[in-house]
């Protein structure tokens, strides 16, 4: 990712061996889902980039607060299953969007 200038990387249907994301260096910030099946994670390689995993929306989809300078903003990482209604993934999405509005900040 480094070799590409690739700063945040949104990765879905990842390669997981002993519950553990493989392929990804451990020298980058990986943001998963630490309980349960892991299906999306957002890896920041940027070191200049500060992020936060904002865990009470981040149930097997990850969302992460973005911050670099006067930059920030809320990044999702959503896996959504084709088995699911697509409601609950637009309830998902819906979450987020009350969250970052009823921040500030944002």
């Amino acid at each position: 990712m480094m070799e590409m200038a690739i700063d945040i990387a949104f990765i879905r249907e990842l390669h997981i061996y002993q519950n553990q994301v493989t392929g990804i260096s451990q020298k980058h910030r990986i943001f998963d889902c630490a309980n349960g099946r892991k299906r999306a994670e957002i890896v920041v390689t940027n070191k200049e980039i500060d992020a936060l995993l904002i865990s009470q929306l981040s149930e097997g989809d990850i969302v992460v607060e973005i911050i670099q300078g006067d930059l920030k903003f809320i990044a999702a990482s959503i896996y959504l299953d084709i088995e699911n209604e697509i409601t609950i993934g637009l309830y998902k999405i819906e979450n987020i969007l009350q969250f970052a509005k009823e921040r500030e900040d944002y």
